[in-house]
C-alpha cells in the first residue's frame, strides 16, 4: 500500500474488539478487503502478521481486511460532553426541561435516582415526559422494556427515530 503524507504509518497494536473509525473511503482492491465510507465504525476481529492490516468487521456484520493507516482507534467520548446528559437532575427537573421547550421528541440522559450505575431517558412525547430506565447488563445498556442492546449511551441515542423505537 503507497504511502504519503496523509496515510501515515500506524503505530499502535490493536487488540481484538476495538473500535476504530474510517478516517477515510476506503473500496479495497481484492476481494478479501472490507470496503468502507470515511466515518464507519470498525471492530477489529483479529490482528494480522502485517502491522498495518487488521481483519476487521463493519456494523453489518461483513468481515475483511482494513488498512490500519485509513482508521484511527474510536476515542472516548465524556458523557459531559453530550448536551443531552444532565447528571444528577430529578424526575421533576427533568420533565421541567423537556416542558419549556415542548418538541416532540427531545430528549435527555440522566443518572437513575433509584438504581446507582443506571441512567433514566426522559421523552417529550405526545404532549407529555415518558421516563424509561437504562439497565446495564453484562457491559452493554438496555431500555427497560426493549429488546436492544447497546454498548454505550452515545450509540443507544443514535438511534434514528428513538422515540419512535421506544414509544409505539
Amino acid at each position: 500500500m503507497p504511502m504519503d503524507q496523509n496515510h501515515q504509518q500506524h503505530q499502535e497494536a490493536w487488540s481484538r474488539g476495538t473500535q476504530v473509525v474510517a478516517n477515510y473511503n476506503f473500496e479495497g482492491s481484492s476481494p478479501d478487503d472490507l470496503p468502507f465510507k470515511k466515518g464507519d465504525v470498525l471492530t477489529i476481529v483479529q490482528p494480522t502478521k502485517d502491522p498495518n492490516w487488521y481483519k476487521g468487521k463493519n456494523e453489518s456484520g461483513k468481515e475483511g481486511m482494513v488498512p490500519a493507516t485509513y482508521v484511527q482507534k474510536r476515542k472516548e467520548v465524556h458523557l459531559q460532553a453530550m448536551p443531552w446528559y444532565h447528571g444528577k437532575i430529578s424526575r421533576e427537573e427533568a420533565e421541567a426541561l423537556l416542558n419549556d421547550f415542548r418538541e416532540e421528541g427531545d430528549f435527555l440522559v440522566r443518572d437513575s435516582v433509584h438504581f446507582q450505575g443506571d441512567y433514566t431517558l426522559s421523552i417529550y412525547f405526545e404532549g407529555m415526559v415518558d421516563h424509561y430506565r437504562i439497565i446495564a447488563k453484562h457491559n452493554k445498556l438496555e431500555v427497560d422494556g426493549g429488546d436492544c442492546l447497546f454498548d454505550n449511551l452515545i450509540q443507544l441515542v443514535e438511534v434514528p427515530q428513538l422515540s419512535l423505537v421506544l414509544l409505539r
